[in-house]
């Protein structure tokens, strides 16, 4: 049985050249060297962005060897050095804001349980229409104080899980930012092992609502205020094993979006809007981080989440091709 393998792998290996999986890991590669660069500079959400990409290539190495054999000492790799990143930039992060910190810095602590779950498909059949603009504000307050219960602080415990934040955290109808916080939410308490497991259910109808979103987004061109959101939405819901979020003309344009640095910029403002309409008046996410070239934390991570996820998905195109 040793040459078919072997044949399979040789195989595979060839196929990568200048293939999309290929790019997809040329693009993680720069952008976490971008962030390694000013690593003095990036902001708490940028750590937790570049922890949950540590942490996604670390499970593809343990849950799927045989579908990355062929690329197997890049993502280890880029692992270390996304690694590196996370362990450096929260001890920055740290010293730099010490009070959000302590709010909620144990976001950026690596996972006691691994995210990972076989790839599916999301279901048509559980969307909903979501609540119009008017009766659904994004409130980051809120969402952090949800989150601080399931991560604790020095003086509190972790897994204080409220029965207000997993009634706000699984209230249907939601969109944009509430959404993808609500999949954050639930992952997170998966992740420091607060919960056994997020009901299956649950996770379906959460991402399956990412990506009416998420096809709004693309259907409108990807509105340039829209973008953070729309990396987001991948990346979260590419976590839960949602094969459907990996699609070639979106990685081919979020791709398209880095730049030659390897950071992803752009300062449009975000607001929720019922029609979608180009660069509406909004504000700018709180605590965002501009670094050096005009760069964007928090749009540079959740790019890089959505690549990473993506990287697993196109690997397993290519081991199906390679098969048949």
């Amino acid at each position: 049985m040793l040459l078919p393998c072997v044949l399979v792998l040789s195989y595979v290996a060839g196929a990568l050249g200048s293939s999309r999986l290929d790019r997809a890991l040329h693009a993680l590669d720069r952008g976490l060297s971008f962030m390694e660069d000013r690593i003095e500079d990036i902001n708490l959400d940028a750590v937790l962005g570049t922890r949950l990409v540590e942490e996604h290539l670390s499970t593809l190495l343990e849950f799927e060897p045989r579908t990355v054999s062929a690329i197997s000492g890049r993502l280890v790799a880029l692992q270390d050095k996304a690694r590196r990143i996370s362990e450096v930039g929260s001890q920055n992060v740290r010293s730099n804001d010490p009070d959000y910190s302590e709010a909620v810095g144990r976001v950026m602590d690596p996972s006691k349980k691994p995210l990972w779950h076989p790839s599916r498909q999301t279901s048509p059949a559980l969307v909903l229409k979501p609540l119009p603009c008017s009766q659904s504000a994004f409130n980051e307050t809120n969402s952090d104080t949800c989150l601080q219960e399931v991560v604790g602080t020095r003086s509190k415990r972790a897994c204080r899980v409220s029965r207000r934040c997993t009634d706000v955290m699984s209230s249907p109808r939601q969109q944009g930012y509430i959404l993808t916080h609500q999949v954050l939410y639930w992952q997170m308490l998966q992740m420091r092992d607060c919960v056994h497991d997020v009901p299956e259910s649950l996770q379906m109808s959460l991402c399956s609502n990412v990506m009416r979103d998420a096809e709004r987004i693309a259907h409108a061109l990807y509105p340039r205020t829209h973008r953070d959101l729309f990396m987001e939405q991948i990346g979260l819901c590419g976590l839960w094993g949602f094969r459907d979020f990996r699609r070639s003309e979106w990685l081919d344009t979020i791709l398209s979006w880095q730049q030659p640095s390897g950071c992803f910029n752009d300062r449009a403002k975000w607001q929720c809007v019922d029609d979608l309409r180009p660069d509406p008046p909004g504000r700018e996410k709180r605590r965002e981080k501009v670094l050096p070239d005009g760069c964007l934390s928090h749009k540079t991570t959740v790019a890089l989440l959505a690549i990473a996820v993506n990287i697993r998905f196109e690997a397993e195109i290519h081991l199906l091709r390679s098969l048949h």
